[in-house]
């Protein structure tokens, strides 16, 4: 078996050899930079081995200018076999908030030379993240995405939340390069090849040479749905024990991205890194640190007070340092949605209704009710979590399990959240519509199930927002780009609302002068509509179906101030979730959901 895999290895070696551009030699994978601190960053290359027994001492310098007639700190760094022939320098010692030039050399051969910045450490007027997840490159796809993140000419840094590789049988991506190894990675050599095939994407070696990155790991840098102890998608019996293929992963992924260790042999990745007055980033693993293996959606054991998904110390860390946190936004980067999402029963396609993906943190409530208490009762404002995995966009309130949340002015939420959309993986694993999932869910404020991209956070003294760059394909390599609407938070009000609803003396979202209510549901032939308006109006309905689609509009004409009923014939309908809205001349709408029996 060791001699396969040698044979293998040896076979891979040349077919990506075939790929790599001579003039990069022997830096083919390029640069990068990341968790860059106010006086430190983390500067990496790697070196293609002409011979595998040797060690090689690479050279590296770092100055003001891309000239380098300013050195700021250089040195060398020796490199082998036991690093994959990776080269991470921590470089202290640094000023804060300015930008830096990087390069390597080895034997006269020169790497690009990269480009990073430090972290402030006093106040700034705003900062501004691009934030990924989610970004596999087989199937013939295509990282436009990271293409036009670093074309960005004002961001600081990149936040990665996870899935940064897939662990899958090796296909060619787009642009024509092998993802190697051809079969489900399991052992170091095999982890080690997937991250060289991804990196030999230009774009993505362009984002990494232009900006400096932080990143946390989820399922797909190990086995899919994996937890503290095990994966979904690992057979001991088959792939060995998983305790040596969760260190295979961790040590390559340790080896191939700039991520500086908790401590010195450490593979924990939570972490805060410090930015000033304005921002704490505090980055979580809530996949392998503590995780209890998933259950599911109806499994009486899910609301077990001892199941976690943070584990006790991390649970503990992560509450010390938000009580601790002097900076404005404390800015959590997270892999799996936060926020609660729920269903009503769908017959046919969500049967029992309740918990939509118990994967999340959903599948964890009484680590989630924690956090969120701990928000609460220590009146911690300007929490905004960031979150990857899903593959598709959504902007959150975070309310609280035990008060009363009204999604018109945030009351009873205590923090905010943005769910980025996946560089290239595919899409919604939720079959309902967006617009319908919003009316179970009001706290869900924007929700696109099917774009590919990446997030832009962007904060400041007065409020924080997000707004989503969305790329046209990831099948071609030409694309075009558009942007959703941006979703903003105050400073001190902890949810959100669409920046165009944000007026010069607007702080807080007015009542709402319409209502409605469906009755009875679930229902048969036909529903009755009650509405209640606090001003006379031209009123329309539509009806939709699951996915969100109008089936029916008709208008009501103008319906005077008060309460009153309307009755919508519901024959030749299937059996079904269905959302009723009602829509004013100005534009203001009201919806609910009913089930035909």
């Amino acid at each position: 078996m060791k001699n396969l895999f040698t044979l293998m290895a040896c076979a891979v070696s040349f077919s990506a050899f075939a790929q790599f551009d001579a003039q990069m030699a022997p830096f083919h994978h390029g640069v990068a930079s990341g968790d860059a601190l106010s006086d430190a960053v983390i500067i990496w290359t790697r070196v293609t081995p002409e011979n595998n027994s040797d060690t090689y001492t690479v050279n590296w310098e770092m100055a003001t200018d891309e000239t380098f007639s300013s050195i700021m700190a250089n040195g060398s760094y020796p490199t082998d076999s036991t690093s994959d022939f990776t080269v991470k320098v921590d470089v202290t010692g640094l000023a804060p908030a300015t930008w830096y030039y990087y390069r390597f050399e080895l034997n006269g051969d020169f790497s690009l030379i990269g480009r990073t910045r430090t972290m402030p450490a006093q106040q700034v007027d705003r900062m501004r993240f691009a934030v990924a997840s989610c970004s596999n490159f087989g199937g013939g796809l295509y990282y436009n995405a990271y293409t036009d993140m670093a074309q960005q000419d004002s961001i600081d840094a990149v936040i990665h939340l996870g899935d940064y590789i897939y662990e899958g049988g090796g296909s060619t991506s787009g642009n024509g390069i092998q993802v190697q190894p051809p079969n489900e990675i399991i052992s170091l050599d095999d982890y080690r090849q997937r991250y060289a095939s991804y990196r030999l994407d230009s774009n993505l070696r362009e984002v990494h040479r232009k900006w400096p990155f932080y990143t946390v790991w989820d399922d797909h840098e190990s086995a899919n749905n994996s937890w503290a102890d095990g994966a979904q998608a690992h057979d001991p019996n088959t792939e060995g024990p998983w305790e040596e293929r969760l260190a295979n992963a961790q040590q390559a992924y340790f080896e191939w991205l700039p991520i500086r260790p908790k401590q010195p042999g450490s593979y924990s990745i939570y972490r805060k890194i410090p930015m000033g007055p304005l921002v704490d980033l505090i980055m979580i693993d809530t996949r392998i640190e503590g995780r209890d293996q998933e259950v599911g959606a109806t499994d009486p054991a899910i609301d077990d007070p001892n199941r976690t998904i943070l584990g006790e110390q991390q649970m503990q860390w992560l509450k010390d340092q938000l009580s601790s946190s002097t900076a404005q936004w404390k800015i959590i980067g997270n892999q799996v949605m936060f926020a609660p999402l729920e269903l009503p029963a769908i017959p046919f396609i969500f049967p029992e209704g309740g918990i939509v993906n118990a994967d999340q943190w959903d599948g964890y409530r009484a680590d989630r009710e924690e956090l969120i208490e701990h928000l609460d009762d220590n009146s911690i404002d300007n929490t905004i979590v960031i979150t990857g995995d899903i593959h598709t966009s959504w902007a959150n309130d975070i309310p609280h399990h035990d008060q009363s949340y009204d999604p018109d002015n945030g009351q009873g939420s205590v923090g905010v959240e943005f769910v980025v959309t996946s560089i290239t993986s595919g899409s919604s694993p939720v079959n309902v519509g967006a617009e319908l999932i919003s009316v179970a869910n009001p706290h869900m404020k924007y929700i696109d199930l099917s774009q590919k991209g990446y997030l832009i956070l962007e904060v400041n003294q007065e409020y924080a927002k997000g707004q989503w760059v969305y790329v046209s394909s990831v099948n071609e390599p030409n694309y075009t780009v558009s942007t959703s609407e941006t979703w903003v938070t105050l400073s001190g009000q902890n949810f959100l609302r669409p920046e165009s609803a944000l007026g010069v003396e607007d702080r807080a979202a007015g009542p709402r002068t319409l209502s409605v209510e469906v009755y009875p549901n679930p229902t048969g032939a036909n529903i009755n509509v009650k509405l209640r308006s606090e001003r006379s109006a031209v009123l329309s309905y539509t009806l939709h179906d699951a996915l969100g689609r109008i089936i029916r509009s008709a208008a009501l004409g103008n319906v005077p101030s008060g309460t009153s009923e309307h009755a919508i014939d519901l024959n030749g309908f299937a059996s079904g979730l269905y959302m009723v809205r009602i829509t004013d001349e100005q534009g203001e709408r009201a919806s609910e959901l009913f089930v035909k029996k």
